[in-house]
């Protein structure tokens, strides 16, 4: 088997982070507990990650991946890439080797642009985070498997838990996305995961959905024609 290439990778710090906050915490699944990075193939990156239960596949188009890569995120990596320089823009990350350095600078918006170490190498004053940052072992799972039957032909969202959308909320803020409007939720299926879809199309969400007791939409106490025929709630 041929080994894989060393990694040589560029994205956003704000898109790091805010894929941060969907990353297992759990021991037992290491291979999601930080970021898959990967070529995106209408241009620059894509950084997803997932604990399980949530899910989040965001495009940085100023990202650059020689190949896609389980990445690992130090905890003082993470809290670097959520700073904001002066302007309002956030650092930019680079994956080289077994290293990752979070320095303050804007690569700009031109799509898919390799780069190579020499260019950030330590010494630099504008570097926020440098340090050891291996590759995970094992692959990232493929999440385009939990997405590839997703449509919005299905009228009704199966059940879910509502605390998981503080984190949508929140990857949208720490993404800096101009005008930011309504998060729309669309069923996949009826059981199927719940797809979370912001305004910009910078990114989407998944919401795993829950076991629920009931299938009461509208309680029969409100005096509406049409409810659901089991109401747990009566």
């Amino acid at each position: 088997m041929d080994n894989p290439p060393s990694r040589a990778i560029r994205v956003s710090g704000a898109a790091l982070a805010a894929a941060s906050l969907f990353s297992s915490r759990e021991a037992t699944r290491y291979y999601l507990n930080g970021v898959g990075i990967e070529p995106c193939p209408d241009g620059g990156a894509l950084v997803v990650a997932t604990d399980g239960a949530t899910m989040t596949v965001i495009r940085d188009l100023a990202g650059y991946a020689n190949a896609p890569a389980n990445c690992s995120l130090p905890p003082a990596a993470i809290k670097a890439c959520a700073l904001r320089r002066r302007d309002g823009k956030s650092p930019t990350a680079y994956f080289f080797g077994n290293n990752l350095h979070v320095i303050a600078e804007d690569p700009g918006t031109d799509p898919g642009l390799p780069v190579h170490e020499d260019e950030i190498r330590a010494p630099r004053e504008d570097t926020v985070f440098f340090g050891w940052a291996p590759a995970i072992d094992g692959p990232f799972p493929d999440w385009r498997r939990v997405v590839k039957h997703v449509s919005g032909g299905h009228p009704r969202l199966p059940p879910f838990n509502p605390a998981l959308m503080a984190r949508f909320g929140k990857a949208d803020q720490l993404l800096g996305v101009p005008d930011r409007g309504p998060l729309r939720l669309s069923p996949s299926s009826e059981e199927g995961p719940i797809v979370v879809s912001p305004e910009s199309n910078a990114w989407f969400g998944l919401i795993m959905p829950m076991q629920a007791k009931g299938t009461t939409v509208v309680p029969a106490w409100a005096g509406l024609a049409e409810t659901a025929a089991t109401d747990s709630a009566a």
